[in-house]
């Protein structure tokens, strides 16, 4: 779907407008370069060029040698026994001969292929062995982290997502540094001490730019609120691009741990190509090159790599899952530290325009069986992994996931500014929202999971919460 030419105009005026007044430093050093800046969509080579000063060091990170440093966030600490090799070896059997059995039979379009599924994974024991490991590796901990967004002006065109072009009933914000500081401010206000960050695609010049301002600021300000990793849920970057990342988070606290995580979308190259068409100014279209970005970031030296999928972009799921764990494997074996994978179905927004293929309704009466399917089938492919449910799903499906995932977010509002909005009791119309979210308010969710023995692992303690609050006035008034 293709956006009307004056309707894709303004969207380039609109983003040339915020990359001449939020991007200084980026303005600035193309100001040698005759017509890079007239717009952003215009390639931006040069500028990266004057940007990353650092971009012709030469790679002294081995992938499987990483040296160890003391880090604000430990992963290991979450992992509560050692490798069971026998376990290991028992789920990872257990998933080869379902998904062998079965990935080509469960269709999204078949909602009886999805009850016989569940009902075979039942009948082999799958559900419980899933359980199984996943209490062993983690307890009945369960580890949370909130969601910001800086910026809803995107230059790609996803068919599925609520920030591609074609989406302009709404008015694009994009958070100020002092916005943002106070937004992730007001996601620990919750308890999180994890937060994952996201933006819309811009070129990439203008998104080093602006990370020279606000990530600074983020580490400095809200470290000592308690943050202790931030998650790049963002734009593919060049290996230079990230090594610019790397080298400001260095200047400011090089303990400060930051994780790369990238949603490949779908595993299904077709699928792929028709709901990410090439965009002027964008790069997502290029399916290899996604899937390369968790090298790319690992080998320019992110603390951990994430992944994800969104389920409803293709009609075979458990293909997509077998594609998924593919893809983690591969890097584990390359020497990546490979931290949480995330397992979303994708879903229509009310009020704006998204296309999901075969979308499965979380009212449907087969959707349940589906997520405890997929989730299940994940545990037992990799047993060790922090698994990650979402509250895209209603409580009563997380309910059930929490026996496989051993991580959430919680209390998520999905658009740029939300949390500071919603902290200062600020009412909006129509907006960007990535999802339609069924949030929970920690403390109520703490409370509620405690009823069914898990721990949720949140620091709510009121002297945090006040210096919280402090921090947040002082940033907003």
């Amino acid at each position: 779907m293709e956006a009307p030419a004056e309707e894709n105009k303004g969207r380039e005026t609109e983003f040339a407008r915020l990359y001449e007044t939020l991007l200084p430093e980026a303005q600035a050093a193309a100001s040698t370069e005759k017509g890079v800046q007239d717009s952003v969509v215009e390639d931006s080579s040069t500028i990266v060029q004057h940007i990353l000063t650092d971009s012709k060091k030469e790679n002294t990170i081995e992938d499987k040698s990483r040296p160890i440093k003391m880090k604000t966030y430990n992963y290991e600490a979450e992992v509560l026994n050692p490798e069971d090799p026998a376990l290991n070896a028992e789920a990872g059997a257990a998933f080869s001969r379902f998904v062998e059995a079965w990935a080509d039979k469960v269709d999204l379009r078949d909602p009886a292929s999805i009850e016989a599924a569940h009902e075979a994974a039942s009948e082999a024991g799958l559900f419980s062995l899933a359980e199984r490991a996943r209490d062993y590796y983690f307890g009945k901990n369960v580890h949370t982290y909130g969601v910001v967004y800086l910026s809803d002006l995107c230059v790609e065109g996803c068919e599925f997502c609520p920030a591609g072009i074609h989406n302009r009933e709404y008015k694009s914000r994009t958070l100020s540094t002092k916005e943002l500081v106070a937004d992730i401010a007001a996601v620990l206000l919750q308890g999180h001490e994890k937060v994952c960050f996201l933006q819309a695609n811009w070129k990439e010049a203008a998104f080093l730019a602006k990370v020279g301002h606000w990530l600074p600021e983020v580490i400095k300000t809200c470290g000592p609120l308690g943050l202790k990793e931030l998650i790049l849920n963002v734009q593919t970057l060049s290996e230079a691009g990230y090594r610019k990342v790397f080298a400001i988070r260095d200047a400011v606290d090089p303990a400060f741990t930051i994780q790369v995580r990238t949603f490949q979308e779908t595993y299904d190259r077709e699928a792929y190509a028709a709901l990410i068409p090439e965009a002027k100014g964008g790069v997502k279209h290029d399916f290899t090159q996604r899937r390369d970005t968790q090298k790319v970031a690992w080998k320019a030296g992110a603390d951990s790599v994430g992944l994800g999928v969104l389920f409803g972009l293709s009609p075979k799921p458990l293909e997509e899952l077998q594609k998924l764990i593919e893809h983690a494997k591969e890097l584990q074996s390359e020497g990546a530290k490979v931290v949480r994978i995330c397992l979303p179905t994708a879903h229509s927004v009310d009020g704006l325009k998204t296309s999901i293929p075969f979308d499965l309704p979380t009212s449907d009466k087969d959707y349940p069986h589906f997520a405890e399917l997929v989730y299940s089938l994940a545990r037992l492919a990799l047993p060790e992994m922090n698994w990650v449910m979402s509250e895209r799903d209603p409580a009563e499906v997380r309910d059930q996931l929490v026996k496989y995932a051993s991580e959430t977010t919680v209390g998520v509002h999905p658009g740029v500014g939300d949390n500071l909005d919603l902290f200062l009791a600020k009412e909006r119309g129509l907006h960007f929202e990535q999802a339609t979210v069924y949030s929970e308010e920690p403390d109520q969710y703490v409370e509620r999971m405690a009823k069914s023995g898990y721990t949720v692992k949140v620091d709510t303690s009121p002297k945090r919460r006040e210096k919280i609050r402090a921090i947040i006035r002082g940033l907003v008034g």
